[in-house]
């Protein structure tokens, strides 16, 4: 008259078991969201398709970073977002002549002749872009020397 019913004791222990299994989808469930790549391609589309010359900056809020001729990747522990570029080529600049350009350097003040920018440009295109640790601010800059119209990000 004073037991537990049987019913009680099985529905405790089902109620036990999805409690657990709950516990282990939300432990398994990433930190966060994948980074925003698409804010970054809108930023170098809009400074590659400016009609000045300009230079921007955009956060970035990923561990590592891919740039490559078509679109961005950025990589969290959460995921890795990628977006596509809808007008703009960019070549990457994290290093050497390109980045001081960059910078803000002439071209001019850099390079010897066009042609040598023109190279360069080539150059740093056609490399393949391996991650790389994702910098705080991405920056983007649009320069034309000449037949050179590139937009620069690093």
């Amino acid at each position: 008259m004073f037991d537990a019913p049987m019913d009680g004791l099985v529905l405790w222990l089902g109620l036990s078991a999805i409690s657990l299994s709950v516990a282990g989808v939300a432990v398994a469930l990433p930190a966060g969201t994948a980074p925003d790549a698409a804010a970054v391609a809108r930023t170098v589309d809009d400074v590659a398709t400016s009609e000045h010359r300009v230079t921007a900056t955009v956060r970035t809020r990923a561990d590592a970073i891919r740039v490559r001729p078509e679109r961005v990747a950025l990589r969290t522990e959460a995921g890795t977002g990628r977006a596509t570029f809808v007008a703009a080529s960019p070549v990457p600049a994290w290093n050497g002549s390109l980045e001081a350009v960059l910078d803000g350097e002439r071209p001019n003040a850099v390079f010897s002749s066009q042609a040598a920018f023109a190279r360069a440009v080539t150059r740093a295109r056609e490399q393949v872009e391996p991650w790389r640790t994702a910098p705080d601010r991405l920056r983007v800059r649009r320069v034309v020397w000449g037949e050179v119209d590139v937009t620069l990000v690093g």
